[in-house]
Order: C-alpha cells, then structure tokens, then sequence
C-alpha cells in the first residue's frame, strides 16, 4: 500500500507542473482527543515486536516522514501470535521489517519504529528486584539465590532497594546492578509515597525493565502502581502469611499484580481469601543450594558449645518472640535429665529493630531453667553451610504457622535430623517420621520428648538425615528456571 505525495514546481499560478512521488506510509495516526494525555512513547527493543497497533503505525509514519527518501521498501503491521518464546507485554502486534537490500535507510527507519533487527534478543527479559529494606532475612535471601539461579542469557535481573544494608553487598557480588532510594518511604505519609513511586517509576524507565518482582506486601503497595507507569509487568511475590485484620495486606491485594508467587500452598490458600480481584496465583518454593562436600568442623562445634561426645542441635533464624526460641530453651531444660549430652546453639539475631530486648530474656531465661551452661547465643553467622554440617538436629519452633521454613529446607539439604512445628508450608517438606519429626506447634513438652527420642537414638537419626537428603527441595536454578517461565508467561500475556 502507498500512498501519493505531489508537490507544485515552478511557473505562475494555474500553469504549473505536478511532481508525483510514491513512498511506502500507512494510515496517519489518530489524532489526540482534547483534554486526553498523551502516554510516552518510548522504542520497545524487542525483535521485530511494538506495544501496540497505534504506535506500530505511528512510528512507521514518523520513520517515513524522516526518512522517506531512502526507504524503498514497505513496512506492514500485522497481528502476531501469542506464544511463550515472545517477550511481549500487551502487545499483538508485529512490524515486518524491509526486505535486507542492505539499504542504510531501512535500518534507520526500522530503528526508529522502536524495532531491533537482531532476533536473537527476542527472550531476553529485563527484571526489576524491589526489595524493602537491605538487612538479609529470610525473604531477602531467597530472592538473592532466585537472582543467582537465573540464566543471564535469559534474565536481566537488577535490583533496587529501598533502603541500603549487608543485602545489597550480596547483590553487587553477583555482579548485577542495585540501586539503593535516596530514603525509606512510608506508606502513610503521602508526600514520601509519591516520591518513593517516582524515583521507583524513574529506575524502572532508566533500566529499561519488562518485568518488576516486588519482594513482601509492603514492596508491593509501595512499587505497584509505580511499575504501572513504568510500562512494566508486576510480579508479587508473596513470602508473609496475608492477614484479613491488616491494612497493608488488604492495600498490597487491591493494588494491581499481573501474577501473585506464593512460597507455599498454605499461603496461597490464605492469600486467594484476600484476593478480591482474583490475580492469578502461583507456588515456587523457596530455594537452596545443595551442600556439596562440606564436612562438620570440630573447631565450629566447639564454639557452638559441643564435642564429640554431645548431640548437638542448632535453631537458626532472627530472634523474635513468634519465632519460639524460648520454646527451644523450656523444651531443653525438660529434656535435660533424660539426655544429658544434648546441647543448643541458637543462631541469629534480631532484624530490622524488632524485639531487640529478646536476647536478655532468653539468657535470663535459660539461668532460671538451670540450662545456660548447655545453651549458646553466636548471633548471625556467615558460615551457615559449616554449621549446619557440625550439627546433629535441627529445630524449627515457630509459634505462628511459618509461610515456608527456609530453616527446615536447610536442614534438609544438609542431610541433618529435622524436628519442627507441624503447621504452615512445614508440613509440604516434612514427611513425618520419614524424612523429619512434626511435633505440636508450641508445646515445649512435645518438643522435648522428640528432642529426647532422636537425641538418644543414634540409628533413627541416621536414618532422618539420610532420607533428608531425598526430599524433594528446590535449587537455585530450578526456582529460577520456574519463574522464568512464569515472567515468560506473564509478559505474554494480556493485560
């Protein structure tokens, strides 16, 4: 299709000579309704794709009025399918570049109708990590192995944070880029919620993301609307358990998600009670990395409290009251008398200012209890893998059912002897007696008794640890490769 373009040249009026010139040009595009705003138009690099029909014509009409001259071949829009391998965001439509005359022109042209002529980029995806805080709990650890995981020949992964700490040293030692907010937001002043969504819409613009995953609720009613305005696709991951009482879980489940992640099935059964604008949801398990060879460490037992001669059990995460770590310390002294070579390390430490008067408590506790000579408080500890080889068990006390249980996956993956609370995604790891012990959520008697019977059998807790090491828990690349098929799948996709 082309269309006539004529020019009058030289002569007085009424006697003059017509020029005619073809050039390929689609229709003009429609005009902008008064009082409508405008959208930015930005180049959408992706294979020989457009976000849309309209911009597909217009930038086709901009290139030809700029260069019209040199552009020999025709440029048609037309519908294209939908299909997993495609990195489109609502986008239907194709721009079918010139025929490769080798013509400078038709590269040009095709440049400006936001079009890249190499196809090999056609699955790479740009994604936006936004993480709360930099501190490094549970959720920000698993979101930095979903980074490691990923195939960088799929996943652009950048991180932004809003606020900085040891998470973003973690990020930048994989090499990928994370910016840190200029200062933390709250969400109920408006002015700091409008400035944290700008300078979140501005990252997302600059880096040119398809594709932003919010890490936790709070992520999401902050950067939600802002990846909007961004073009980009919202991913919500989902790592707390959602609560019909709370203000933010009910603002994060009305604010827009194209794909809700749920670490659990008990979580996403909780959150589908919340999701009143019936968001798609999907469960990805947290990851770990398997353990490869590490071997237990006698010097590392020895600053946990224990030799040889002991059973050694560890229970490792933030210190807060929920988390039952004086559960751990009653069900010791219980069990004090019937296995007297039981000894507790309890490793972590309080976060993000939560509860910082916790430690005292425990410590004073376990004095009245007759046990702080066989309990140690190492706070946090970067050599996870090393301790958790030098262990015998492995505790999860949780008072409240836990959403996962990062905790239990490790000990797991270790090959170690699990007990833990049978309530929340504990349950989805732990095969009774099989693969771990379930014990009632807080009862320190339960836990004792358990603590009792694995701690003086030494041949059922070699047959836990044993079958710990076949059950079924996600790696790295595997959680990654599962996402990037969601990411696939969701940019895919309609809006």
């Amino acid at each position: 299709d082309s269309t006539t373009h004529g020019s009058l040249v030289g002569g007085t009026h009424g006697s003059c000579t017509k020029v005619v010139t073809r050039i390929p040009a689609p229709e003009a595009p429609r005009t902008k309704r008064p009082g409508k705003r405008e959208r930015p138009r930005r180049p959408y690099k992706n294979g020989t794709y457009c976000t849309s029909k309209n911009f597909a014509r217009a930038s086709c009409n901009r290139s030809i009025a700029d260069f019209g001259p040199s552009l020999r071949s025709p440029i048609t829009v037309t519908p294209c399918p939908l299909s997993d391998q495609l990195r489109t965001k609502r986008c239907v439509w194709a721009v079918t570049p010139p025929a490769e005359s080798g013509n400078p022109g038709d590269r040009i042209a095709m440049e400006v109708a936001g079009c890249v002529m190499n196809s090999n980029d056609n699955q790479m995806m740009r994604v936006a990590y936004l993480f709360p805080r930099g501190d490094v709990g549970g959720a920000e650890i698993a979101t930095i192995r979903f980074i490691e995981g990923h195939d960088r020949s799929k996943v652009t992964p950048v991180a932004l944070f809003m606020e900085s700490g040891p998470a973003v040293d973690r990020v930048r030692a994989l090499e990928v880029v994370a910016d840190v907010a200029p200062f933390l937001p709250r969400l109920s002043r408006p002015r700091e919620l409008r400035q944290g969504r700008a300078w979140i819409t501005e990252r997302l613009r600059h880096h040119s993301i398809d594709l932003q995953h919010s890490v936790m609720a709070w992520t999401h009613a902050l950067g939600g609307a802002a990846a909007r305005k961004a073009g980009a696709r919202v991913v919500w991951f989902q790592q707390n358990r959602p609560n019909a009482l709370d203000p933010l879980d009910w603002y994060a489940a009305l604010s827009h998600a194209d794909l809700i992640l749920a670490n659990s099935h008990f979580v996403a059964k909780l959150q589908s009670r919340v999701n009143l604008r019936r968001f798609p949801i999907e469960v990805v398990h947290l990851p770990v990395p398997r353990a490869g060879d590490v071997q237990p460490s006698p010097a590392i037992r020895a600053e946990l409290g224990a030799d040889d001669s002991h059973v050694l059990a560890v229970l490792a995460g933030r210190l807060q009251r929920w988390k039952g770590q004086d559960i751990a310390v009653r069900a010791l002294a219980l069990a004090a008398e019937r296995a007297p070579n039981l000894r507790l390390a309890i490793v972590g430490g309080a976060l993000f200012g939560l509860e910082t008067d916790y430690l005292k408590e425990l410590e004073q506790l376990a004095r009245r209890a007759g046990v702080a000579d066989r309990i140690r408080f190492v706070g946090f500890r970067e050599d996870m893998n090393g301790i958790y080889a030098s262990a015998d068990i492995v505790l999860h006390t949780s008072r409240k059912p836990e959403p996962f249980g990062l905790v239990v996956a490790e000990g797991l993956v270790h090959g170690r002897a699990v007990i833990a609370c049978n309530a929340g995604g504990i349950p989805e790891q732990i095969e009774h007696e099989r693969t771990g012990v379930l014990v009632k959520p807080e009862d320190p008697a339960a836990l004792a008794g358990a603590l009792v019977r694995v701690a003086t059998d030494p041949e059922f807790r070699q047959r836990l640890g044993t079958a710990a090491l076949g059950a079924r828990v996600s790696t790295p690349r595997s959680a990654a490769a599962r996402l990037e098929s969601l990411y696939r799948r969701t940019l895919a996709s309609k809006t």
